[in-house]
């Protein structure tokens, strides 16, 4: 999917950026009646690019890892992503718009926050951005996904899984970095927590 995409882009006169943005996070989850405290960490690598023949369209690819701990109740917890977006960019706004396919997992059914068993999935993963200053950005997204593991399907409508927020994203060339907050509804009920994200 990615190859594909990047081919694409390249072959339509297109150019590509590769990034690289480390993840390290502690929050506090809201889950099960009660906030429970959590550290996630890993990594993002990506490309971004324009497609100038086809303006103003835009996309990226990206390959996201994260693990989870509950520094509470000493749960696991892993989120492995690989996805490809594009969207129109229009004066200051940009959307993307793409599947997202990914695995996750966490906690086993004796833990005390919560438990997700292990799936594969897709989502689609649906973005906008508003810019406010040429380096700041509104941020917001809205991901229903779909889900292999009958266990996880929480029935959200038409969705077995749902993350929606909203944040701030600023990009220079030296910084990456995006503060936000998130919610989360799936098979454990509701979860949400601040995001928060920087790199180079």
């Amino acid at each position: 999917m990615i190859t594909l995409l990047l081919s694409a882009a390249l072959a339509w006169g297109g150019t590509a950026t590769t990034y690289v943005q480390p993840h390290l996070n502690l929050s506090a989850v809201h889950a099960s009646g009660r906030s429970w405290a959590q550290l996630s960490g890993g990594a993002t690598v990506g490309m971004t690019g324009r497609i100038p023949d086809a303006s103003p369209l835009v996309w990226r690819a990206r390959a996201r890892g994260i693990g989870l701990y509950g520094l509470d109740s000493g749960s696991l917890g892993v989120d492995a992503r690989v996805g490809a977006f594009a969207g129109p960019s229009i004066r200051k706004v940009v959307t993307l718009h793409g599947p997202d396919l990914f695995y996750s997992a966490y906690g086993r059914p004796s833990s005390a926050d919560y438990h997700l068993p292990g799936t594969a999935g897709v989502a689609l993963h649906n973005e906008a951005v508003v810019r406010l200053s040429k380096p700041v950005g509104l941020l917001g997204w809205f991901d229903p996904a779909w889900v292999f593991n009958p266990a996880r399907n929480a029935h959200i409508g038409p969705f077995h899984e749902l993350r929606t927020g909203v944040g701030l994203s600023i990009r220079s060339a030296q910084l990456h970095a995006q503060l936000g907050y998130q919610w989360a509804w799936n098979a454990a009920g509701r979860q949400d927590g601040v995001v928060l994200s920087a790199g180079l």
